[in-house]
């Protein structure tokens, strides 16, 4: 008899953190998210944030046999962290805009200049017959 077969899959992981503070004056640029580490890709990526979000995340992916952790260029915090303004429109479009097919740019950042907001209604709120907006999150 033979042995269980496992199927093996590659999951892309991205990243794209910025938290606006709206009232600022300075925008944050594309020079605030390039320094040294930054973007990162790989396990240099993977590694970035252990007690995050995505660090969870790695942590219980890798946890299941056959899960393969790509880690796609991205940009970590930017060098301002959370004293940090509108993203420009250049700095959006460098960084996230130029990869096909990402799930980041379809959605929409919820801060970037000159770049449309996505709907901030879900489905399910409105099945649930709640006028009241569900924020979705896009980090």
């Amino acid at each position: 008899m033979g042995g269980d077969v496992v199927t093996k899959i590659r999951i892309a992981v991205l990243h794209f953190a910025h938290e606006t503070v709206t009232f600022l004056k300075n925008d944050t640029t594309l020079s605030d998210f390039i320094y040294p580490g930054s973007p990162a890709s790989g396990e240099a990526l993977l590694k970035s944030y252990p007690k995050s979000y995505m660090g969870g995340f790695v942590k219980v992916a890798r946890e299941h046999e056959g899960v393969e952790l790509v880690g796609i260029e991205s940009p970590l915090w930017p060098k301002t962290y959370m004293g940090s303004g509108w993203v420009t429109s250049d700095a959006f479009e460098t960084l996230v805009g130029r990869k096909p097919n990402n799930p980041v740019r379809s959605a929409g950042p919820t801060s970037a200049r000159s770049v449309r907001r996505p709907v901030r209604i879900s489905r399910r709120s409105m099945r649930a017959g709640t006028s009241r907006p569900v924020r979705m999150n896009n980090s």
